[in-house]
């Protein structure tokens, strides 16, 4: 059995060195990494693929729920920091996140949710976004994230295309931007809008998720689709299975960010949950792993108050943010009071590929050195076109 001792993962040269005994030795080296998480069946094969259907399977045969992992955790421990900009404006134990996902679950169950059921989320990042999606894992349905800036016309298109069953949308928003493209989508969709605001709070505790009520997936199941907009008239998206993406995105969440230990942690997210890379590394990876999560919700600036209360953290040792968010960061980082240099152990960059003169800058600024600077991918290892 492949076996892999943390005190061997020690950054970006290790880590290459691991992902070649990964092609070396793949079905013994997934097979570990497979085991690290709860299967209801056990899988009869590591992975499979059909090139003339363009079709790939990992852990076939294998049934599992990714919260089965997670219904052993302490109620009390933290789980998610909500912050819009600089102001702190929720926390949320994995007690309270259940206890919400709870009434989320109630909920999709009375609007008629049902296992492989599609659900589109059109809501930003928030707490109810993250207990949302828990819900509907635990229904065994395929939940469809959609980024927000993306206008009303586009997620209509999407959610004809993927069929939703439901499509939730935030109306308690602020954001007038979002609220207008919601006004769009409700004159395009003629049915199965739903609000999270119809989402009843229950004073009493609803009730914990228990094995017995957790829906497994099959392994070729899909946990979620992700679409995004190419200009054309119908919408690209891909499937991201329950079999290969929360084995994958709990590997690279311990062994590259946190080099082999478990929680708790503090990693700071700034970002779009509804991105593949956020619901990778901004929640399950995250989240499997044990660590807390802090949230920015708002897009542009990560202000100079947020990254002085953040830094000032023992605990916050990883920094998560997009290549596009670079200048307003630097300027912010430039202005803060906080000694930065060296401040993070590493930087964790998403999305576009990371210039030279950025690695450079984070590197000697922010990381504890140069090769500390990391750009994650996951769409092309996991997502199958559909």
């Amino acid at each position: 059995m492949f076996s892999v001792k943390s005190s061997e993962i020690h950054g970006v040269n290790q880590y290459v060195t691991l992902h070649r005994e990964s092609l070396a030795h793949r079905d013994d080296f997934w097979r570990a990494q497979g085991e690290a998480l709860v299967w209801r069946t056990p899988f009869s094969e590591i992975f499979s693929e059909d090139m003339e259907k363009g079709r790939f399977t990992w852990f076939g045969g294998g049934i599992l729920n990714p919260l089965d992992s997670l219904l052993g955790v302490d109620p009390a421990a933290k789980a998610l920091e909500v912050y819009e900009g600089e102001e702190q404006v929720g926390e949320w134990t994995f007690g309270e996140l259940f206890h919400r996902a709870m009434e989320f679950h109630l909920f999709f169950a009375a609007n008629g949710v049902k296992p492989q059921d599609r659900v589109a989320l059109y809501l930003p990042n928030s707490l109810d976004y993250v207990a949302a999606l828990f819900a509907l894992t635990a229904f065994s349905a395929t939940a469809v994230p959609l980024l927000v800036r993306y206008p009303g016309s586009f997620i209509a298109r999407v959610a004809a295309d993927c069929g939703a069953r439901l499509l939730v949308l935030d109306d308690s928003s602020d954001d007038s931007e979002y609220k207008q493209r919601c006004d769009v989508i409700s004159q395009l969709v003629e049915q199965g809008i739903v609000y999270t605001g119809q989402v009843e709070k229950k004073s009493a505790n609803p009730g914990y998720f228990s094995k017995e009520m957790v829906i497994p997936f099959p392994s070729e199941a899909p946990l979620f689709l992700y679409y995004h907009s190419t200009g054309a008239e119908k919408p690209k998206g891909y499937a991201f299975c329950a079999g290969g993406f929360p084995v994958h995105t709990r590997y690279s969440y311990r062994f590259l960010i946190n080099e082999g230990t478990r929680g708790p942690g503090t990693l700071v997210f700034k970002g779009e949950l509804t991105s593949v890379p956020g619901m990778a590394y901004g929640i399950w990876g995250a989240l499997l792993n044990g660590d807390a999560l802090v949230v920015n919700t708002q897009e542009g600036t990560m202000t100079m108050a947020l990254i002085d209360a953040l830094a000032a953290r023992e605990t916050s040792t990883w920094f998560m943010v997009t290549p596009s968010g670079f200048g307003s960061m630097k300027a912010s980082l430039e202005h803060t009071d906080i000694l930065m240099k060296n401040r993070y152990e590493k930087v964790l960059l998403f999305g576009d590929v990371v210039s030279p003169r950025m690695a450079r800058y984070l590197g000697q600024n922010v990381a504890a050195s140069s090769d500390r600077v990391l750009t994650l991918y996951m769409q092309r290892q996991t997502g199958v076109a559909v």
